[in-house]
Parts: structure tokens; sequence; C-alpha cells
């Protein structure tokens, strides 16, 4: 596989802009995230850099329908829990997208940080909204591992849609 085969990936990192602390620390994440996976030559990206999606002008559009027209048209979906991060968006996010498009559930992948408890809204084992599909989950511990992770994922995407099959 060659770097031009990777670009033709579209990934929407959604995630927490806001931290618990009122810091940057989870947008800086989110950041730097899409920079490695840009700088992999992925097509990378998170809402507010996306004024179109294919040919569907998403710039009049509220917050909540231009990540539901993004959801669709990204190859791949990365959701960031983080236990610094406030969730309650990503959350309404995730439930409204695993609702309305179950049939997409193939393309969503969870990176949730270790320890990180998730709501009964979306736990798997309490029949959450992550039982629909069902969707893939990782664990990472860091920073550091969190772009191994991502990493890894979108490689395996990458392959896939090379091939036709679904990750």
């Amino acid at each position: 596989m060659n770097r031009s085969d990777a670009k033709l990936l579209r990934i929407f990192v959604l995630g927490p802009f806001r931290s618990i602390d009122n810091s940057k620390r989870d947008f800086d994440r989110l950041t730097a995230l899409k920079k490695r996976l840009t700088g992999l030559g992925y097509d990378a990206f998170l809402s507010l850099d996306r004024d179109t999606a294919g040919k569907t002008n998403l710039r009049k559009l509220s917050p909540r329908q231009k990540t539901l027209e993004l959801v669709k048209f990204a190859d791949l979906n990365l959701f960031i829990f983080t236990k610094t991060g406030i969730r309650n968006g990503l959350v309404a996010e995730l439930t409204e997208v695993q609702t309305r498009y179950p049939t997409l559930a193939w393309k969503h992948v969870v990176l949730l940080e270790k320890d990180l408890g998730l709501s009964s809204i979306l736990d798997e084992s309490q029949g959450g909204v992550m039982s629909v599909g069902p969707l893939k989950q990782v664990v990472f511990d860091n920073d550091l591992e969190l772009l191994e992770v991502a990493e890894q994922v979108a490689y395996n995407y990458t392959l896939a849609k090379a091939t036709g099959t679904k990750p």
C-alpha cells in the first residue's frame, strides 16, 4: 500500500472539545490525533475543519446536523472518550448516530481511555447504543498510545477499503 491509497480514507475524529478543568487539553489531543493521521497521508478532520461533505454544503447546518452528515461522509469515525473531557455532547452524538444509522456501525470505532466507565446509555453489556452493530472498542492508556491505536485502526480500515471488505 502506498501513501496515495491512505489519502483515500476519510477519518472523522470526534471527541470532547472542552475539558473538565476548562483547559484545552482534550481539544489539543484531538488536534494532535488529526495532525498525526494527516501527516501519514489520511484525510483526517474535526467537524470544524469541513464546510462540505462531498457535494453537501454544511455551512448552514447546526452542529448536530453537520455531525450527522460528516459521519455518513467519512470512511472511519473515531469517537474519542477521555477521563478529562466533557462527554455529554459526544454521548448524545454517538447515541443519535447509532439509532439513526445502525447500518453504519461498522464505520465507527470507540477509543476509550483506560479505566473510564461508560454510562448505561452507551454500555454494550447493559444494552446501550454500543450494542447496536456492535461497535468496535479499543482501550488506550495515554496520549501516545491513543495515537498509535488510531494509526493502526486507520491502517486496518485502509486495507479493508482497498480490498472492498468491511473491517
